[in-house]
């Protein structure tokens, strides 16, 4: 029985380890890859240590040292990105909110939510599912040209796309993006052109589905694909333009290979975000979960935080960043 416990204790640590390297294919794979980061963390330095004790000394060096190694791997691109610059002279500087509004219904009083929007601080402010949901013919209406935003909140422009929509005084052109998941617009500041893409990754469980019914696991499989073409077209936007901010609500975690290669190693990722929680704000579970980002490609980010649960009832907290142009 001994012998079995630690045999239970090395396949643990090794299946900790492959974690982060498991394919998103694999439908096993994104239901463990939606652990926290802070839990995966915690959960790795248990077992680590209960290998400590219950194992040689041989047997846990070697498992640390691989552990330590996968660790490095997958964190090394984001080990330089610690700090954040205070200096804003000679810099134009931009204050960029985003958050998921959780299909705010406009049938009802919209007061309340209003007051949250206009409350925001935002230059450019970019909402996802940002739609109204039809509760008798059961269906998503996008809204009509976005009044609350232009009435309440005094934005001149508004460019939406499906569920997204981005809001700005500033002037800019919306770019055409094959993805229904991306709603990008150029801006022109100081000669200098700025991409701002405002992302919804589909979200890949279904929480409302039983983990044994075979519903659930239905749904991963129909999601890999809408989630693998979005995350290539924003990793070839990344690849292509030299200036860009990217915010919204990613549905994916730091164990998730898609969201590390395509997104995090290509902007400014900071490793110390992932503490900091953005779901769920409406109370149900403890907010664990890092899902909303605000990130950059050859911008300065001065300031950044993920604002305190709000009035309107959604599930997401915003997340407000000030970012000044190179």
């Amino acid at each position: 029985m001994k012998k079995f416990g630690k045999f239970v204790l090395v396949i643990i640590n090794i299946s900790l380890m492959a974690l982060p390297f498991m394919p998103e294919y694999w439908v096993i794979s994104p239901v463990f890859q939606s652990i926290p980061f802070t839990i995966y963390i915690s959960l790795s330095i248990l077992s680590i240590t209960s290998i400590l004790i219950f194992l040689e000394w041989k047997v846990f060096v070697l498992i640390l040292g691989i552990q330590l190694s996968g660790f490095t791997y997958i964190l090394h691109p984001y080990l330089n990105s610690f700090s954040l610059s205070d200096s804003h002279e000679n810099q134009e500087v931009l204050s960029i909110t985003t958050w998921n509004t959780l299909y705010w219904d406009q049938g009802e009083d919209a007061s309340d939510f209003e007051k949250q929007l206009s409350a925001l601080p935002a230059d450019v402010l970019l909402l996802q599912e940002y739609i109204h949901w039809d509760r008798e013919a059961k269906n998503i209406i996008q809204l009509d040209n976005n009044p609350n935003l232009k009435d309440c909140c005094n934005y001149k422009n508004v460019w939406s796309k499906g569920e997204l929509v981005t809001a700005s005084n500033l002037d800019g052109i919306q770019i055409d993006v094959d993805n229904p998941f991306i709603l990008a617009v150029e801006f022109q500041i100081h000669s200098q052109k700025l991409i701002i893409l405002n992302v919804h990754v589909p979200v890949h469980l279904d929480v409302q589905n039983s983990i044994f019914h075979s519903n659930f696991w239905n749904f991963i499989r129909e999601r890999i694909g809408s989630r693998k073409k979005t995350f290539s077209s924003i990793k070839s936007i990344l690849l292509r333009e030299p200036i860009v901010i990217i915010g919204g609500d990613f549905n994916s975690t730091m164990l998730m290979s898609s969201m590390r290669d395509s997104v995090f190693s290509l902007t400014d990722f900071n490793i110390l975000s992932m503490f900091e929680g953005s779901y769920p704000a409406n109370g149900s579970l403890p907010n664990w979960w890092r899902l909303d980002h605000l990130l950059s490609k050859n911008v300065k980010k001065s300031h950044c935080v993920v604002k305190p649960q709000t009035l309107f009832n959604s599930d997401h907290m915003p997340i407000n960043c000030v970012f000044s142009l190179m």
